[in-house]
């Protein structure tokens, strides 16, 4: 009897075990599926697509990277697009503005910060849209020219920090000191606002 009483009370102490070991996984879960709830809520993008693609109607290009991706853009830098772009493509204005800064003198393929060309155009309610990555003497536009949404201001590349062409694309506040806090923006000629990690986009005509 004390051997079956200790089996018993053996037996219900593992089954109370087991039940405690999945009640604590299940909230290890769930916690976890929260956190990652979270994170994608903090990368809700919820802007009003005023921009168009930075690229001429008719073309389109794939996404390398979208708004958090894990590669780059996190922090400060999360809402931002990467678009696969072979050296030399046509890039256009996302929306109307003044060309504020453009850096075009260093070569294609150095995998370093310090030698990135850009493009920094500058909107009416002070913020700033940014091309990064674009080629040697890519820039199609001189500091101080007004563009339009549409026009053509430069060629793509692999400047600065970059593993292969593309272009970089993001809007800021006017920010002349990198990290620059970007801000959530959308597409309007786009078949989707907010273009994903992982497909490809056509420019299409408005």
């Amino acid at each position: 009897m004390p051997t079956f009483s200790y089996s018993k009370n053996r037996y219900f102490g593992l089954k109370k075990m087991k039940f405690l070991v999945v009640v604590i996984f299940g909230l290890s879960c769930s916690s976890l599926k929260n956190h990652s709830m979270l994170s994608v809520a903090g990368c809700m993008n919820k802007s009003k697509p005023i921009y168009l693609l930075p690229f001429p109607v008719g073309t389109s290009y794939y996404l390398l990277q979208g708004n958090c991706g894990k590669h780059s853009h996190f922090g400060k830098e999360k809402f931002a697009y990467d678009f696969r772009m072979p050296v030399g493509s046509v890039i256009t204005a996302m929306r109307s503005g003044k060309v504020v800064n453009l850096q075009e003198r260093f070569i294609d393929g150095t995998n370093n910060n310090d030698s990135l060309n850009f493009i920094i155009i500058l909107h009416d309610d002070s913020t700033a849209s940014r091309y990064l990555h674009i080629t040697q003497n890519g820039a199609l536009v001189r500091r101080g020219e007004y563009v339009n949404a549409g026009d053509t201001i430069g060629l793509s590349g692999n400047s600065g920090l970059s593993t292969e062409p593309h272009l970089h694309v993001d809007v800021t506040g006017y920010c002349t000191h990198s990290p620059c806090q970007t801000l959530p923006f959308s597409f309007m000629n786009c078949t989707t606002s907010f273009p994903v990690q992982g497909k490809k986009y056509l420019a299409i005509p408005l």
